[in-house]
């Protein structure tokens, strides 16, 4: 809804004017108002009813004594140009409001719909069931593989040291025969070998044997030992003579070289074998040679020693 617009000064002075005029008029012209009302209205409204009124004013005859007392002749009458600048140049029309939509009073408010209460459903708890707790199973008592008794390792045998071997019984053929024995099994090794000339022997002709332990220790004479010499085919077993010395068992030799071999019996172990001794030869300088009859005295000092193999 637009406010009110305020009437110009102009055109509140004009209304005032024709409303005084209009009411004077009334009042001393009571007949000539009511046969112009029409009229009067009509040039006011604008209405087509107050324009046919106007009309037909002319066609009724006034009242005699009207002019004589009609104050209104002393008044200019209004014209039609007087008329248009009452109304002033343009009536600015008010403006419309429109009437407000008619709502219905017995607006029915929605009365709240019964919602139903939720009901109460019985919740069917389970219960347990007695699930049988199964009975521990004693665990199986599995045998333990049996503990190998640990076997002690084999001490592994120092091999003896090599023999000491004088080069010229190499030169007069004279050797070792190995014993038979496998392996870590004891026996009797020849250890050393030694050759003595006339000068060295003092010009003997013995044939001397000499027993040692593991260690190098001299045994002596150990019970049981023998001594077993071949001479010209024939076996002999040596004695044991010279108690208090080196070499304690001593033979003196006859037989030319090759007559004799040597080896040691004692405690039932194998033993190697010293073979091709006996008297050597030598040339008219004294030289010795490796010619067999020769009747030169020489001696042979074999060492046998307990070994294992």
């Amino acid at each position: 809804m637009q406010p009110d617009k305020q009437l110009p000064l102009g055109d509140v002075l004009r209304i005032v004017a024709v409303t005084v005029l209009a009411a004077w008029l009334i009042l001393f012209s009571i007949p000539a108002t009511m046969s112009s009302e029409g009229g009067l209205l009509g040039a006011i409204t604008g209405s087509p009813a107050g324009s046919a009124q106007m009309a037909v004013l002319p066609a009724a005859a006034p009242p005699a004594a009207a002019p004589a007392v009609n104050p209104a002749a002393a008044l200019p009458i209004p014209t039609a140009e007087a008329a248009k600048a009452a109304a002033g140049p343009t009536s600015t029309p008010i403006p419309t409001i429109a009437p407000p939509t008619p709502t219905s009073a017995n607006t029915s408010t929605p009365l709240p719909t019964n919602t139903p209460l939720p009901t109460n459903t019985p919740t069917n708890t389970p219960i347990p069931s007695n699930t049988p707790t199964p009975s521990p199973v004693p665990p199986t008592n599995t045998p333990r593989p049996p503990t190998a008794t640990p076997i002690p390792p084999t001490p592994t045998p120092v091999p003896p040291p090599p023999v000491s071997w004088d080069g010229r019984l190499a030169f007069l053929r004279v050797g070792i025969a190995p014993a038979n024995v496998a392996p870590g099994q004891q026996y009797w090794r020849v250890a050393k070998g030694v050759f003595q000339d006339w000068n060295e022997g003092g010009q003997g002709h013995a044939l001397a044997v000499e027993l040692i332990d593991e260690g190098g220790n001299r045994l002596g004479l150990p019970f049981g030992a023998e001594i077993g010499l071949v001479q010209n085919g024939g076996q002999t077993v040596l004695a044991w003579t010279k108690l208090d010395q080196a070499y304690p068992s001593i033979f003196d030799m006859y037989g030319t070289l090759g007559s004799y071999t040597t080896w040691i019996t004692l405690g039932g172990l194998p033993s190697e074998r010293v073979y091709g001794m006996g008297l050597v030869d030598t040339d008219d300088n004294g030289v010795l040679t490796n010619d067999v009859g020769g009747k030169a005295h020489c001696n042979y000092l074999i060492t046998f020693q307990r070994a294992t193999k």
